[in-house]
């Protein structure tokens, strides 16, 4: 390969005329016959049995070429474009072909290049580094988020169920005299206070007991997702299976063994205290380096090709579809919630 010449048409757009040696062009030729030679026909011979130059013959000379010039035109336009001041940053368009020049098979290319740069100013540049302060709160948050991990279901047989208990319940709604589609359970786990249930559902479940049976009655939202039940009153005939509820370990030195490689608990607490300080101290790293970067593209003159807004947007899609799917969303998953009707 070599590259004849090459020019800039207008803002950061290149033209260069690139020549391939015949060599280079013949063994392109060569590697496409190998890899399709088994699927052609040509008649009086078996399948794949047929030389190139019968291939050739039968088909026409340029049988191969595109196939060939295919398969070499990216190294070829990157190892020309390398010979130049500029580094492609679109993809590049190829016109005017042509096989039977005298220097080889010849073709111009056009493509977007990067930008020029010039910043006006970076030395002196002065911006804040703020750590958060460590606060007792999220050292309590963090401890009692481990004592939930590391909780005991506790059965209840003697007493009435109360909030934050979990029960164990049969039910079944009816609206206007009439069982509705959606509205019976066997066995269905609830923790009392949660509010995953339609309100005023589990409170007139509080203070009943181990096998009774009740109503429990309620008026749906007038929001209610079901149409034909939104806002309407309805009865819930319930029996009460069981009750059971989490206890918390005692904040104490075994907890600390448990849950950690310490013995103590003003042990566990200091390095729980310093792992938080230690993802402040990084936050606000990262905001430092956004500031820094925010300062120094004010300073930063530079035209900037459409062609590389339109790659970070798609960079940003891809990476904000790539954190949708580590929660077991996705992006087809959230447009298509946006756009049906609600």
């Amino acid at each position: 390969m070599s590259l004849k010449n090459y020019k800039e048409t207008e803002t950061n757009k290149v033209e260069m005329d690139i020549v391939i040696s015949r060599d280079t062009f013949e063994d392109a030729i060569n590697k496409v016959f190998k890899k399709v030679s088994k699927n052609i026909s040509i008649p009086g011979f078996r399948k794949g049995k047929a030389t190139r130059g019968l291939v050739e013959k039968f088909y026409g000379k340029q049988v191969f070429y595109e196939d060939a010039i295919n398969d070499i035109l990216p190294s070829e336009i990157d190892a020309a474009a390398k010979e130049t001041p500029y580094k492609i940053a679109g993809m590049p368009e190829v016109t005017d072909i042509d096989f039977e020049s005298e220097d080889g098979i010849t073709a111009k290319v056009a493509f977007v290049r990067f930008p020029d740069v010039k910043v006006k100013a970076y030395k002196g540049l002065e911006v804040e580094k703020i750590v958060v302060k460590t606060e007792d709160s999220e050292l309590d948050e963090e401890l009692e988020r481990t004592r939930e991990r590391y909780a005991r279901t506790i059965e209840v047989t003697d007493r009435a169920a109360k909030k934050d208990d979990t029960v164990d319940i049969d039910y079944e709604g009816f609206c206007d005299g009439k069982a509705f589609d959606g509205g019976k359970a066997e066995g269905h786990k609830l923790k009392l206070g949660s509010g995953t249930f339609i309100p005023g559902f589990e409170e007139q479940i509080e203070g009943k007991n181990i096998g009774e049976k009740f109503d429990v009655n309620v008026t749906f939202p007038t929001e209610y997702h079901a149409d034909e039940l939104a806002g309407k009153e309805a009865v819930f005939k319930c029996k009460l299976n069981a009750i059971e509820y989490e206890e918390l370990p005692t904040l104490d030195d075994d907890f600390a063994k448990d849950a950690s490689e310490f013995n103590t608990l003003d042990e566990y607490k200091a390095d729980i205290k310093a792992k938080i300080e230690k993802r402040h101290d990084a936050e606000a790293e990262v905001r430092l380096a956004e500031a820094l970067t925010k300062a120094l593209t004010e300073n930063v003159e530079a035209e900037i090709p459409e062609v590389l807004i339109d790659k970070e947007k798609e960079n940003l899609v891809r990476d904000y579809d790539y954190q949708l799917r580590s929660q077991g969303l996705s992006l087809e998953m959230l447009m298509h919630s946006c756009s049906t009707p609600a």
